[in-house]
């Protein structure tokens, strides 16, 4: 078993917590990546492909499968002074993401969203390009990552996360273990409660039920792209059978994925 999953590394919240945390801002979406950083200041951490950002591209997608040019003009009213996370790595980032019609960041989802037609966002990409933050939080070291968790809730509706997906803050080398994490199902739950306000602040003509309905299907879809087609560290780990479903009750209960 992987030492990242020591108690003092769990964390354990319900639903209350995790909507309460997100509504004060002391929640933030981080990436599947095992990479360090230093700016996790948060007090709860949730992780999914492509941070903040890849969460925002599954909605564009959602939105224009939905309602077409009306999801367009809802797009460009939540884009509006919009302020997202992402990340880049000590390999690429110089300070900008974008040059000219090319598009390079140290994530490989969001290279891959941006490249890859099968993602859905050919349409969205100059919107996507203009919102790249100028300022990415930047990964440190290589790719070492393990194996793949997928954090799920148990029956009580509490969910599980780490607090950190590798140990190198605590050595500062990257001759330490890395993890991929996805918190499949607390950001889906998540997803069900902003897709209320979206639905509350935009003329839109169906419900949060069904636009929270159409982003999950999103988000399953571009994970599976990622994980288990295009971005070589997961694939491969996918092939060794390296990839589990994670939950907590009395103790962690690891359920290897076939």
């Amino acid at each position: 078993m992987s030492s990242l999953l020591s108690e003092s590394n769990i964390n354990v919240f319900t639903h209350e917590d995790l909507i309460n945390a997100y509504t004060s801002g002391k929640a933030q979406i981080m990436c599947v990546d095992g990479r360090s950083t230093d700016k996790n200041t948060h007090e709860l951490l949730l992780n999914c492909a492509g941070w903040e950002f890849g969460l925002y591209a599954m909605l564009l997608v959602a939105l224009k499968k939905l309602s077409g040019e009306e999801g367009v003009k809802a797009r460009d009213s939540i884009v509006e002074n919009k302020v997202l996370y992402a990340h880049s790595d000590t390999h690429v980032h110089h300070g900008d993401g974008a040059e000219g019609d090319d598009f390079k960041c140290g994530c490989g989802h969001i290279n891959l969203i941006m490249q890859k037609s099968e993602y859905g966002l050919s349409d969205h990409l100059d919107v996507l390009k203009s919102i790249y933050p100028s300022e990415p939080d930047i990964l440190m070291w290589n790719h070492r990552e393990s194996t793949i968790y997928i954090t799920k809730k148990n029956e009580k509706w509490e969910y599980m996360t780490l607090k950190s997906n590798n140990n190198q803050h605590e050595k500062g080398t990257e001759d330490d273990e890395q993890i991929f994490l996805y918190d499949e199902d607390a950001i889906k739950d998540l997803i069900d409660y902003i897709s209320e306000d979206i639905i509350a602040s935009h003329d839109l003509w169906y419900d949060s039920a069904s636009l929270a309905k159409e982003r999950k299907q999103q988000l399953d879809n571009h994970t599976t792209l990622t994980v288990t087609q295009f971005l070589k560290p997961c694939v491969d780990l996918v092939e060794k059978g390296e990839l589990f479903n994670l939950s907590r009750e009395d103790k962690v209960i690891i359920k290897k994925i076939a």
